[in-house]
């Protein structure tokens, strides 16, 4: 199993009147995301915060899942981990 750390910038709104001059100086919003590493293609990178339950057809389901385009990758630490062999509940 592989633990992804993600440092990326994402789009930002915000509610309310404000005067232009501070709206020329906001920038993205910097996200920092981590979770269980499922792929990565030249456009994106997919995660989940949870996978749980195996079934035979669908293979094992997940939770909270992010795919974050790679180009709003400012850095990203993948790391392995030894979980042992993982077995389905009955």
């Amino acid at each position: 199993m592989k633990i992804v750390y993600v440092r990326w910038e994402d789009a930002r709104a915000i509610a309310g009147p404000r005067p232009l001059s501070e709206m020329n100086q906001i920038g993205p919003l910097v996200m920092e995301t981590v979770g269980i590493f499922l792929s990565e293609d030249s456009e994106v990178i997919r995660l989940a915060q949870d996978i749980y339950t195996y079934d035979p057809e669908e293979g094992a389901l997940l939770r909270d899942t992010s795919i974050i385009p790679q180009k709003f990758i400012l850095s990203k630490r993948i790391i392995e981990i030894n979980t042992g062999q993982r077995k389905a509940r009955k």
